[in-house]
């Protein structure tokens, strides 16, 4: 087997074709985050952007593996640290050597950081696993409130009562613009999150040209391989919270949201997404996909789990060395050290994965 890496542009019509017919066979790789197009949006922002390109004896596509290369000592997922997901677009059992896949990138090591486990020659790779929230709708909102209920959770009974108490209390209605294409809208929800960022002393996603770009795009976008749809709640048909997802066939994934500083002990960001699960299922939507986190309303909503992973492979050699060692003390830390330690190497890491995806464009 042959990999070789091309720029995006030189994916064809052909290979892409195998893109597509590759994620529709397996669940697990109908995010947006890796559909074609997300690669080809990143890549108009970020000239290092690549795709490792699997193929058989006689030239054919067999998988993809599309990156960034910040620098020659590693690669990180494309688009990050804005992509939820991140593997190869290629069969689950797909055998091949990670390490001859560092170094036909030309690097010595790729990162990983919500990882899909399941794939075979990847498995080396795992240093640390996590999950994602996943609300199964298949298209029916009914179907989703039984499924809810099946579980126990009293939580879209608690978001309705909260709704219905802030109407109560100040006479004015509550509404829905579901798939806003409205551009001011959207520009509020950004700079709205980049002053939530300020204020709470986190690194801005957004705060790069390059990020910022790409996420813009994606609203421009009306690819049905990835678009962007805005949510927008109206209190007295004031905009009050907003919240924006990326869809690729019947697959939504959450992404942004933000809120205006008024009525928080309603959660008017709770109740929007509700009624943003509502919108989706409306239109067909099948899985609303909530990303890796421990934020209350993912919990709250989803119906399920999935599994992802961190970790990394490369060639032995200084680069692979130091990330080693990296999660060598997280591991040591996690296993042994007090509480408020314990989870302090992890955060470090998080944070300059986070960094590093977004200040070497």
């Amino acid at each position: 087997m042959r990999i070789h890496p091309v720029a995006p542009h030189e994916i064809g019509p052909a290979e892409t074709a195998v893109w597509q017919a590759l994620r529709a066979g397996d669940p697990a790789l109908r995010t947006p985050f890796l559909s074609p197009a997300w690669t080809r949006i990143v890549a108009r922002h970020r000239p290092d952007v690549r795709v490792a390109v699997f193929e058989d004896a006689t030239g054919r596509p067999l998988g993809f593996f599309p990156v960034q290369r910040p620098s020659r000592w590693s690669a990180m997922p494309v688009g990050a640290p804005l992509c939820d997901y991140q593997g190869l677009i290629g069969a689950a059992d797909l055998d091949f050597d990670p390490v001859a896949l560092a170094r036909a990138l030309g690097v010595g090591r790729i990162d990983f950081t919500h990882l899909i486990p399941a794939q075979a020659a990847l498995a080396k790779a795992v240093r640390a696993r996590d999950h994602s929230w996943v609300a199964t709708l298949d298209g029916c909102d009914d179907a989703y409130v039984a499924a809810k209920r099946a579980t126990g959770s009293q939580s879209l009974k608690k978001i309705e009562q909260k709704a219905r108490r802030w109407v109560r209390e100040t006479g004015l209605e509550l509404s829905t613009d579901c798939h806003s294409r409205d551009p001011e809208l959207f520009e509020r929800l950004l700079w709205l999150k980049a002053d939530q960022c300020r204020r709470t002393g986190q690194i801005d996603p957004l705060g790069q040209r390059w990020s910022a770009g790409v996420v813009r795009d994606t609203f421009a976008s009306d690819d049905p391989d990835l678009r962007g749809a805005l949510f927008v709640l109206r209190h007295g048909g004031r905009p009050v919270a907003y919240n924006y997802a990326l869809a690729s066939g019947d697959v939504m994934h959450d992404w942004l949201m933000a809120h205006e500083a008024i009525n928080d002990r309603f959660s008017p960001g709770l109740i929007l997404v509700r009624e943003a699960l509502r919108c989706a299922a409306a239109s067909g939507v099948r899985e609303m996909d909530f990303g890796p986190g421990p934020y209350q309303h993912k919990a709250a909503l989803a119906t399920g789990q999935r599994p992802i992973a961190r970790g990394f492979v490369g060639r032995p050699g200084l680069s692979s060395a130091v990330r080693g060692a990296f999660y060598g003390v997280r591991d040591l830390c996690e296993r042994a050290a007090p509480a408020p330690i314990a989870a302090l190497p992890g955060k470090v890491m998080r944070r300059l994965d986070v960094w590093r995806g977004l200040s070497s464009a």
